[in-house]
């Protein structure tokens, strides 16, 4: 299992840039009251956290006592990169890898001409931090997703599917977070490069299984148009389909 201490440092940094795209690894760790280079070696995993720093971490996460006692025995297992639990970090990974958006923006990104395994390039491209491009690439490989050879970035994965027709925190995050990204690119994108479109219809509700089988042949035309043999960006196709009208009480 990934370590506990790294993981809530990167969920709490991931909510905070959230709420303020403009809020840095060096603000973070001045609000954490931890040293800049100690977060960082945190969070690439090159070394553990003192028992000074978890205490102030307990405390400007306000972490109960069980929570901070689990913190404590983590800093005091294996060596990190060492640990056994392989099935769940797999499962941690998935999770990751579903309900964070750049994940597969990366894995379409190692297809991109010149594609490069360089931290900085992926992180322009994409509009990331440092720490989400290596927490990323870390776990692409690990998952056999991704490999690097010679400065490269090689994908090593077949497409990917998930079950849409299943509830999931997970994938509802993932759809939030492209729909927030939609919101963005309508300002920052100049119309030949985009296309968003939407009509308001009255509609037979029974006839969506059938709207959406529709729409999964619509999608696989879009990518055999679009994925050519010499693809320069990574694009994001959306498609939604929801009532505007509340179900009626009975």
């Amino acid at each position: 299992m990934e370590n506990l201490a790294r993981s809530l440092l990167l969920d709490e940094y991931a909510e905070r840039r959230d709420r303020n795209p403009l809020y840095s690894v060096r603000a973070f760790a001045r609000d954490m009251g931890i040293n800049r280079t100690t977060l960082s070696e945190v969070l690439t995993k090159k070394r553990t956290l003192s028992a000074k720093n978890i205490k102030k971490l307990s405390n400007k996460l306000s972490l109960s006592p069980l929570e901070s006692q689990a913190l404590v025995d983590s800093q005091k297992s294996k060596p990190l990169g060492m640990e056994d639990e392989d099935y769940l970090k797999l499962m941690d990974d998935e999770f990751k890898l579903i309900s964070d958006w750049y994940y597969f923006a990366i894995l379409n990104l190692a297809k991109v001409k010149g594609a490069k395994a360089d931290p900085i390039w992926i992180r322009e491209r994409l509009g990331l931090t440092e720490f989400e491009v290596e927490n990323a690439l870390e776990r692409l490989q690990r998952l056999g997703f991704l490999k690097i050879e010679k400065g490269k970035l090689i994908r090593t994965a077949e497409p990917i599917r998930t079950n849409t027709d299943v509830p999931s925190s997970a994938l509802r995050s993932h759809h939030e977070q492209h729909l927030k990204n939609a919101c963005k690119k309508i300002y920052e994108v100049e119309l030949d490069r985009r296309e968003f479109s939407s009509m308001t219809m009255a509609i037979d509700p029974s006839k969506i299984p059938e709207a959406k089988k529709l729409l999964l042949k619509y999608k696989r035309k879009i990518a055999n148009l679009l994925e050519t043999d010499n693809p320069t960006d990574v694009y994001l196709f959306s498609v939604n389909l929801f009532p505007l009208t509340n179900e009626e009480s009975q």
